[in-house]
C-alpha cells in the first residue's frame, strides 16, 4: 500500500523547489539566531526561553505537506501516477509518510541544535526529559497534523489548502472569542443561561477546530501521571484516520486531467 518509489518522488519534488529550500533555511536557522541574540541583549529571557524549536514542527509540516497532492492535480502528472499499478491509497498513504518523515526529522535536527546551543550557553537551563518531550511532542504532531493537511491538498488543486488551512484556523479564533462576553453582567435569567450555553459551544467548537488543524499533545515527564494523556493520545490517532480516509475518498471522485505539452 505505502510505495516507496512515490516517497522518493516526493522527497525529490521537496529539493527541487528553490522556494522551499529558502523558507527551509529560514524556518532552520530563524529561531536559533533569535536565541543567540536574546544571550547577548538579554540574558535572562534566554534563561527562560530553555532552548528553541519546540514550536517549529507546524512550520515544517506546512512547509512539505502544502500542496504535495494538489499541485500534482493541478500540473496534471496526478493521473499519469495513478496510471501505473498504484492506487489512491498508496497515493494518500506515501505522500502522508513522506510529509510526516521530512517534517519530523527537520524538527528534530532543529531541536538538538537548539538543545546543544542552549546546554553550551547555560547547562542548568535545559535538560534531557526537556528535549524528550519536545520530541516525542513533535512526533505526534507532524505525523497526525501532516494528515490534516494531505486530506487538505485533496480539496482543492495548488497550494490553496493553505488557505483553507488558514480559514479554518481563523474560524477557530472566532469561536473561541466569544468567550470573552460576560455571561455574569447579563441581567435576565434566560438570556444569561442561553448566552452561557452559546459561548460554551462556540469555545468548544473552536477547541475542536485547533484541535484537528493542530493536533497536539503537550507530553512531560513528571512523576505524576496525566490521565488526560490517554484521551488525547486517541484522539490524535482519531484525527489522522479520519484525515487520511477522506483524502482517500475525496481523490477516489476527483476528475483529472492529463498533462499536456
Amino acid at each position: 500500500m505505502i510505495s516507496w518509489t512515490l516517497m522518493k518522488y516526493t522527497w525529490k519534488e521537496f529539493a527541487s523547489r528553490n522556494v522551499r529550500l529558502i523558507l527551509f533555511t529560514v524556518i532552520f536557522l530563524f529561531p536559533l539566531a533569535v536565541y543567540a541574540l536574546q544571550v547577548i541583549f538579554s540574558p535572562e529571557m534566554a534563561v527562560r526561553m530553555g532552548f528553541v524549536g519546540a514550536d517549529s514542527d507546524i512550520y515544517w509540516v506546512l512547509l512539505f505537506g502544502t500542496g504535495v497532492i494538489g499541485i500534482r492535480a493541478s500540473r496534471g502528472t496526478l493521473p499519469l501516477i495513478l496510471a501505473r499499478p498504484v492506487t489512491t491509497v498508496s497515493v494518500v498513504l506515501s505522500s502522508w509518510l513522506a510529509v510526516s518523515i521530512a517534517a519530523f526529522l527537520s524538527q528534530l535536527a532543529l531541536l538538538l541544535v537548539g538543545y546543544t546551543q542552549a546546554f553550551t550557553i547555560n547547562p542548568c537551563t535545559v535538560s534531557p526529559p526537556q528535549l524528550a518531550a519536545a520530541i516525542v511532542s513533535s512526533l505526534l504532531l507532524c505525523f497526525s497534523m501532516s494528515a490534516v493537511v494531505v486530506f487538505f491538498s485533496t480539496v482543492v488543486s495548488g497550494v490553496r489548502d493553505l488557505g483553507i488551512l488558514g480559514g479554518v484556523f481563523l474560524l477557530g479564533a472566532l469561536c473561541k472569542a466569544a468567550e470573552a462576553i460576560q455571561v455574569k453582567d447579563i441581567q435576565n435569567d434566560l438570556l444569561r443561561m442561553v448566552t452561557a450555553w452559546f459561548v460554551g459551544s462556540c469555545s468548544a467548537f473552536g477547541e475542536m477546530l485547533f484541535f484537528f488543524v493542530m493536533p497536539r499533545m503537550e507530553v512531560h515527564f513528571n512523576v505524576v501521571p496525566r490521565l488526560d494523556l490517554p484521551v488525547t493520545l486517541i484522539s490524535i490517532l482519531a484525527v489522522t484516520t479520519v484525515a487520511l480516509s477522506l483524502a482517500i475518498a475525496r481523490l477516489n471522485t476527483m476528475e483529472l486531467s492529463y498533462a499536456t505539452e
